[in-house]
C-alpha cells in the first residue's frame, strides 16, 4: 500500500484485532491519527519487562514507516547474581 492514510488505517485495524484476541499480549497504548502515530507495548524477553514499540508513518508521498523499539527493564540492585 503506497497511500499513508490507507496504510495507517489498516495498521490500526489489524493491531486492534490482534490486541483483542484472547491470547494476545500486545497492548495499544496510544493512537494519534493526525500524527500517524501508534504506540504499543509487548512483554519483553527479561522477566517482568516491557518493550515499547512506536510506529510513525512517513510523509504522504512516502512509503516509509519509522519504527522505534525500546526495552523497559528493571534490574535488581547489585549484586545481580542474587
Amino acid at each position: 500500500v503506497n497511500d499513508r492514510d490507507e496504510a495507517f488505517r489498516r495498521a490500526v485495524r489489524d493491531l486492534s484485532a490482534t490486541s483483542t484476541s484472547s491470547n494476545s499480549k500486545l497492548d495499544i497504548v496510544q493512537v494519534i491519527p493526525k500524527d500517524y502515530y501508534i504506540h504499543l507495548t509487548v512483554p519483553g524477553t527479561a522477566p517482568q519487562s516491557v518493550d515499547d514499540l512506536e510506529l510513525l508513518f512517513g510523509a504522504q508521498d512516502s512509503s516509509v514507516v519509522h519504527l522505534r523499539c525500546q526495552a523497559r527493564v528493571t534490574l535488581p540492585p547489585p549484586p545481580f547474581c542474587i
